[in-house]
């Protein structure tokens, strides 16, 4: 495959991820450096007729454990998918094209070939044709020397 067709071959599968959902994973662990350990008194935040003090007497404490979080995320550009779908066809057409001037470009290498190749052809049988000449004045030649060495000929037919 020409480089050309490689290269739009990249970009149409490049184009083509952007039609799936892009999944997003993360990972986290965390752990207090120390615990904590609080209380909130009783009416610290107010105390109420109806219900009295808020709160009332709140320990407040943690251990030391580790926290471990992951989260998946899924996301589909929606409002995009008709501009990547005419990117995809985008790319398929410039694979077309590559692959049609590669076409195009094989087709003229191969006609430039044949035309050279019938070019030598042609010139064998010139040159075959010259020598057959060359082997047929020289038979002449001979005979009219030896007719005219015989006088069975003219000097002039030489």
């Amino acid at each position: 495959m020409e480089p050309r067709c490689r290269q739009a071959a990249r970009r149409l599968g490049e184009a083509k991820t952007h039609l799936y959902p892009r999944f997003d994973t993360s990972v986290l662990a965390a752990e207090l450096l120390s615990p904590l350990d609080f209380t909130i008194k009783a009416g610290q935040l107010g105390t109420f007729s109806g219900t009295g003090p808020i709160p009332t007497l709140t320990p407040i404490f943690t251990r030391l454990s580790p926290n471990r979080g992951a989260s998946v995320t899924v996301t589909q550009p929606l409002t995009q998918l008709i501009r990547i779908r005419l990117s995809v066809t985008e790319q398929r057409l410039k694979i077309d094209a590559a692959q049609l001037s590669f076409g195009a470009r094989e087709q003229k290498l191969a006609d430039d070939v044949r035309q050279s190749y019938y070019q030598v052809l042609q010139s064998q049988l010139q040159y075959e044709s010259q020598q057959s000449t060359v082997k047929y004045l020289r038979r002449w030649l001979q005979l009219t020397t030896r007719r005219a060495s015989q006088q069975a000929a003219l000097e002039a037919d030489r």
